[in-house]
């Protein structure tokens, strides 16, 4: 069997002397690995492969075939649709990519299309190859991801009592809004035994931001926005996936810590 698909290049590893073991997430198969037989070695056998293809965070239109839907399919074109070489040259641009990249593995599973996801991904690299703020642009795609993976990011009612006012906190173990009279126990001088078993995933969220948590729109109003707030924003997303995968993302503390953020546990409203 063959088939061609737009797909973004995740990683590449050696395979034996001449070949790269390459994983893609395509817009109609989701994730999936080709084998890219003697691209290493040149020649014959690489002629149809464009390898700066194969080197970074670029959409490329791919060919494979396999013998069976199961098989490992063999990559016999490649050639670069959408080229992103700049990103790779930006430390936080690259650690930022990784952080996505990551979060698709954790929560994506092999041969699950969703063109919606490759969507937002293409949109988050491109905003990152263009020079955007990385902090920014994780903020948005984070939110978006948990919501477009069906795990929440309800934000207009409350979870606690289903109110629509004083909403100024957001739960990440719950993926929606908290109003203040549900939030109060857990914010309170005083924690109850209940509220202390809430942890680090109850966030403060001022007007503006609320605002933008209910767009998720990349906003001149957004872009506005100070550090700080982009943080937040950073911050809840990833709590949101930290809570959902149950282990921490390895790229989430090289990305804070080149840009100085804190962890979300030092962040969050807590019980400490």
């Amino acid at each position: 069997m063959r088939w061609s698909d737009d797909a973004l290049v995740l990683r590449r590893t050696p395979f034996r002397e001449t070949s790269l073991l390459l994983h893609f997430f395509s817009r109609r198969h989701g994730l999936l690995s080709a084998l890219a037989r003697g691209v290493r070695a040149g020649g014959r056998a690489a002629a149809s492969m464009d390898r700066a293809a194969l080197a970074g965070f670029h959409t490329v239109v791919m060919g494979c075939q396999a013998r069976s839907v199961q098989a490992l399919a063999t990559l016999t074109a490649v050639e670069i649709k959408q080229p992103r070489h700049r990103l790779m040259h930006g430390a936080a641009a690259l650690l930022a990519a990784q952080v996505i990249q990551e979060a698709l593995y954790r929560f994506m599973a092999p041969g699950e299309p969703n063109p919606g996801v490759f969507e937002l991904l293409e949109w988050a690299w491109d905003q990152l190859d263009g020079a955007q703020e990385p902090l920014a642009v994780l903020g948005i795609c984070q939110a978006r991801l948990v919501r477009a993976l069906g795990y929440g990011w309800r934000t207009d009612c409350c979870v606690g009592c289903g109110g629509q006012e004083g909403l100024r906190y957001f739960s990440a173990k719950r993926g929606q809004v908290v109003c203040n009279r549900c939030a109060a126990p857990y914010v309170q001088p005083i924690l109850t035994a209940e509220a202390a078993q809430a942890g680090p995933w109850l966030f403060f969220l001022g007007d503006h931001l609320y605002a933008i948590l209910q767009q998720l729109e990349w906003t001149p109003g957004f872009v506005a926005l100070s550090v700080a707030d982009k943080a937040v924003l950073y911050r809840i997303g990833m709590a949101c996936l930290v809570w959902l995968g149950r282990t921490p993302l390895l790229s989430d503390a090289p990305f804070r810590q080149i840009l100085g953020l804190e962890s979300i546990h030092s962040y969050a409203t807590s019980s400490s």
